[in-house]
């Protein structure tokens, strides 16, 4: 990811409920002090969303946060997306088992979890930035396919 994909990334907005997602500088994006944890996702050259990577354990599992484009979300690019993203992964890192964090408002993305072999693994109450939210936390042993 480029410095100019995370300026494009911060401009950003969703549509009610989902502006909980815009970038704010709060949750800024910087990939050159952070080397290797973003990457953009393109299509057809143009930026589709991105990606962020984060070891969490010895073990081998790998923690995943991820941004679509906002005019491209809610169009059935959900479950290709992950899944390009994680053999992305799966090649870079040879993880074990992956988790993400999902608000538990969001049934478009738990949908696109489950759907690629994701399961619950517990719900938990955080601090995000100033506001509180509810994240279940969703795991996959292996690359889901």
């Amino acid at each position: 990811m480029t410095a100019a994909d995370a300026r494009a990334v911060e401009r950003w907005r969703y549509p009610a409920p989902y502006d909980v997602y815009d970038r704010r500088s709060a949750r800024s994006l910087d990939p050159a002090a952070e080397p290797g944890r973003y990457f953009a996702a393109e299509n057809k050259e143009h930026l589709a969303g991105f990606f962020e990577f984060e070891r969490q354990t010895e073990e081998g599992t790998l923690r995943f946060d991820l941004s679509l484009r906002p005019d491209l979300t809610g169009e059935g690019h959900g479950e290709s997306f992950v899944s390009a993203g994680l053999r992305f992964a799966e090649d870079r890192w040879d993880a074990d088992s992956y988790e993400v964090e999902v608000d538990s408002f969001n049934d478009r993305a738990l949908t696109v979890y489950e759907r690629l072999g994701f399961s619950p693994v517990e719900g938990q109450a955080v601090s995000d930035g100033g506001r509180s939210a509810e994240y279940v936390l969703m795991r996959s042993d292996g690359t889901p396919e």
